[in-house]
């Protein structure tokens, strides 16, 4: 079989049908202007990723010309055995001049809905439904559709798989939650602590130090004694018996030694729990770092990190995710990332562990004029985080402004 597609700037709409069929032969008729080196070479090796044994074509055209595109498609059904023609992308004019051509030359013809999950036969192609496989991607797939790739993450990683992680994870996040306000100050400390006991050499789990440290000449920071008893509570770290004015604990395990004094990873990891929990998405990340041209040898590539991905099927969800307030400034690079690597297909959300709705309602109605599903501390302390989520992903969430 042979799959001609018109080409569209809409990355999932060039590769989706040729995903689900597996042709022989795909070839791409393309608007001439819109058209790159970097573009054809995205497709091929997103295909050649898939697994497909398919030889892959692209013919250039003037879009604006109906000679020039029923020229092409003649070549291509002269050239090519059994065509059949997917209407899902491409310019208007080219689309219309598909129809006529597959209709005055009985060629086969298909339309994918994307939103709705949908193969609609045009014409003849009512086996070709019965063959269609719903494809499934994953971050990498969806980068390299769009001519970008994953490079990495941006910040260590513990392992989910490690035993009593996820219970760790939960503990740790509700007692932030519950004690928001001061659980930045025990933060600054805990870092200052691993800090001094790293400079000494000293790179174990256990930590001896003064209950006050200096940071410099003008911040001290302190151990604040009731989160320590807390964190002793759900056994991400040990007391140990200490000298008076200082403190002795050790680190229940590596994981904990590097995530503990760091303020902004607990609402990512709790994030990435809840969604792999649902068991609804097909690809789950956190901390994604996408290079925008795709290539791992130029060091001044154009990068950005993505807090959570999640991927339904080929639908994205690109969740940004902040302890704080957010910032007009967050909210615009969280859009301007689900735009340019999700598509029209793309989901994004604003999560904070912040009630935004009363801190910052301006952000709160810019988000919904974007578009932008905002999840804040009142979903994360009733236990609906994960509820938000699906609702996002099936196009039912939601503002309370």
């Amino acid at each position: 079989m042979t799959l001609i597609e018109f080409y569209d700037s809409e990355p999932i709409k060039n590769v989706m049908a040729a995903m689900a069929l597996r042709p022989d032969h795909v070839v791409y008729i393309c608007d001439r202007k819109m058209i790159s080196d970097r573009r054809r070479e995205a497709v091929k090796l997103l295909l050649k990723r898939r697994g497909l044994d398919t030889t892959v074509n692209f013919y250039n055209v003037n879009a604006s010309s109906p000679e020039a595109i029923r020229e092409i498609l003649e070549r291509a059904r002269r050239l090519f055995e059994g065509c059949v023609v997917d209407f899902t992308g491409g310019r208007e004019l080219m689309l219309l001049e598909a129809g006529i051509f597959c209709k005055e030359n009985h060629l086969p013809g298909f339309y994918i809905d994307l939103q709705n999950s949908r193969f609609i036969n045009v014409f003849g192609c009512e086996e070709l439904g019965r063959q269609f496989q719903w494809p499934s991607f994953y971050v990498e797939d969806m980068l390299c559709a769009s001519g970008a790739s994953m490079d990495g993450y941006g910040h260590y990683l513990p392992d989910f798989a490690e035993p009593d992680m996820a219970r760790d994870i939960d503990a740790v996040f509700d007692l932030i939650l519950r004690h928001g306000s001061s659980w930045a100050g025990m933060v600054s400390f805990l870092q200052q602590a691993v800090k001094l006991a790293n400079e000494r050499g000293e790179h174990q789990l256990e930590v001896d130090c003064p209950r006050a440290l200096e940071v410099h000449s003008r911040l001290t920071v302190t151990c604040n004694p009731r989160l320590m008893a807390l964190l002793y509570d759900t056994g991400v770290v040990i007391e140990l018996p200490a000298k008076p004015g200082r403190i002795r604990f050790r680190f229940k395990n590596e994981a904990m030694k590097k995530c503990l004094p760091n303020h902004g990873i607990w609402l990512e990891l709790f994030a990435y729990q809840t969604a792999k929990r649902l068991h609804y998405f097909d690809d789950v990340r956190n901390s994604v770092v996408i290079d925008w041209d795709g290539s791992y040898v130029d060091f001044c590539d154009a990068k950005n990190e993505v807090d959570l991905l999640l991927i339904r099927g080929v639908k994205p969800v690109f969740v940004s995710c902040k302890m704080g307030v957010p910032t007009p400034l967050a909210l615009s690079e969280i859009r301007l990332l689900s735009e340019r690597f999700g598509g029209t297909l793309a989901k994004t959300v604003l999560l904070t562990a912040t009630d935004v709705v009363h801190s910052n309602p301006s952000i709160y109605k810019r988000a919904k004029e974007l578009g932008v599903a905002v999840i804040d501390q009142n979903d994360l302390k009733n236990r609906k985080l994960g509820e938000q989520l699906l609702a996002v992903a099936e196009n039912a969430f939601c503002y309370r402004l």
